[in-house]
């Protein structure tokens, strides 16, 4: 009786469990929502669409080498046709294989009219004092698998990003390199990674509010909007 008993207690926390993920869930979805729907982007249920996405986008985070997922995808293609734009929800697994290991929001551009080398750069914070350490510590301890580390000769500009090109394409990648960092406006805090005809942007301050469990919706639009500006500047 008493194991009866414990065993539908623990049934019933781990209903409790699930279903407060599934609310959580629904509470973020309408959250972005909010700011997607109205300037004009869909839901995209499509699975052959995700997982298109989801191929392009092993270049995100690829010190990760776990399973990753697409959950919640949004569309809107540019209006001249030229390009998709995509918004999504990324998880990263955890060491057990559990889709809580992490999670990202990204604003993707996929375009015909792109065939970027592969790079990496990251915008290091300047505040608070130890995100700017951190991402100096992790440059430096945990290299990008099958890629190089990148300077410019200025050591302003070096200070400010960490830029990284897939071994033997320094050469093609570094005018992209200039042209893009050129455009980021002076505090942008993002992260890019780019392949083919896919450019991938992620907001470093949007995913520390994420381990808050806070959404900031203008750090969103703000990155659709450089996302955007960008492919005017690579094309």
């Amino acid at each position: 009786m008493i194991v009866a008993f414990a065993f539908l207690g623990f049934a019933l926390i781990a209903g409790l469990f699930v279903y407060l993920t599934v609310l959580d869930a629904a509470k973020w979805r309408e959250k972005i929502e909010a700011v997607l729907l109205p300037i004009g982007f869909t839901v995209c249920l499509s699975k052959s669409e995700k997982a298109a996405l989801a191929q392009a986008l092993l270049i995100v985070n690829s010190r990760h080498q776990g399973k990753r997922l697409v959950l919640h995808l949004y569309h809107r293609p540019a209006t001249d046709g030229r390009y998709d734009l995509f918004v999504c929800d990324y998880r990263f697994a955890s060491i057990n294989g559990g889709e809580s290991g992490g999670k990202r929001i990204l604003v993707c551009l996929v375009s015909r009219e792109f065939d970027l080398p592969r790079l990496s750069i990251d915008c290091i914070p300047e505040a608070p004092a130890i995100l700017g350490r951190l991402f100096h510590g992790l440059s430096e301890t945990f290299p990008i698998p099958g890629m190089e580390r990148v300077t410019m000769g200025d050591a302003k500009h070096d200070e400010r990003f960490r830029l990284y090109v897939a071994s033997g394409q320094i050469k093609q990648a570094r005018p992209f390199l200039e042209r893009i960092t050129s455009t980021l406006p002076e505090r942008a805090c993002v992260c890019i990674d780019a392949e083919g005809d896919c450019l991938a942007l992620s907001s470093i301050e949007m995913d520390a509010a994420l381990i808050r469990h806070e959404f900031d919706s203008p750090k969103l639009l703000y990155l659709i909007h450089v996302t955007s500006t960008l492919f005017e500047t690579l094309i």
